[in-house]
């Protein structure tokens, strides 16, 4: 583990192995998924670059864990092998536990095993309420930041690391109240005709929509990400939207001049938010 909190996956291996008798094999690994159907494993992990995050089984629902997400979300049984499938396209590593994992929480006492301001009452999460938060005011303030081992959160651009979580809120405050997002309507982008599937330069693009909902579009690498403003416009309802791409993610604004290719947006996850 180096100071900035990353750590490998042989890390994880060691405390897993240490502590519950667990293997976390890669599940590209030859024999691991003769062994087991993919909706009997207990959970995975998935790597891309330093952004690590969970899929667990829980209560027989497989919950997406991943920190840059709003709250955690759940995968059915069904889409579960096009979701691994989808996240290696993505370029991430999937490990997997075969073996039974700990019981889920099931009591307050159980709680006090993970900090009390990122607990969720799954009744709440099935239910779709936007403030499921249970210990806490806002257990999702750092969302789309991650979060390091050390359980701080990964920060980017100006040097923050001295300064305490509320004062580095009322930054980000201020700074959205002195350069407000621009508008989609600063400039008209058509939206070209999508790819076939398979097409030179057609490369694929997830979008977490303001609305909740998910799309998933082919666009060519030569278009203008102001492209990609234009299609989720058409979603929108036209509706001032500010998108994020990137761990952690960042406001991609700035780049509708340049190519989905120069701004490495090609299998990307973008999410969207109204403003």
């Amino acid at each position: 583990v180096d100071e900035s909190g990353n750590f490998s996956i042989e890390v994880l291996r060691s405390a897993l192995l240490s502590r519950f008798d667990l293997e976390l094999p890669n599940i590209q690994q030859k024999g691991v998924r003769d062994k087991v159907e993919i909706t009997n494993i207990e959970g995975f992990i998935c790597n891309r670059e330093s952004h690590w995050f969970a899929i667990r089984k829980i209560n027989d629902r497989f919950y997406n864990l991943n920190s840059t997400l709003e709250r955690p979300e759940v995968i059915s049984h069904f889409k579960l092998a096009a979701e691994m499938e989808a996240l290696q396209n993505e370029g991430y590593s999937v490990f997997c536990v075969l073996k039974s994992l700990p019981p889920p929480c099931t009591s307050e006492a159980m709680m006090d095993l993970g900090l009390p301001q990122y607990w969720w009452k799954e009744e709440d999460l099935m239910s779709g309420k936007s403030n499921a938060m249970t210990r806490a005011d806002n257990p999702w303030k750092d969302v789309g930041s991650g979060r390091r081992l050390d359980g701080n959160a990964v920060r980017g651009g100006n040097d923050t690391s001295q300064m305490s979580e509320d004062e580095m809120l009322q930054m980000a405050l201020a700074a959205s109240l002195e350069q407000p997002s621009p508008s989609m309507s600063d400039r008209a982008y058509a939206l070209t005709e999508e790819p076939e599937d398979g097409a030179p330069g057609a490369v694929k693009i997830q979008f977490r929509l303001p609305d909740g909902t998910r799309a998933l579009r082919r666009f060519s690498e030569s278009d203008l990400v102001g492209v990609i403003y234009a299609f989720v416009a058409s979603k929108c309802s036209k509706q001032s939207v500010e998108l994020r791409a990137g761990f952690p993610p960042k406001d991609i604004s700035s780049k509708k001049e340049a190519t989905i290719a120069d701004s490495k947006l090609a299998g990307e996850m973008i999410h969207g938010r109204y403003v």
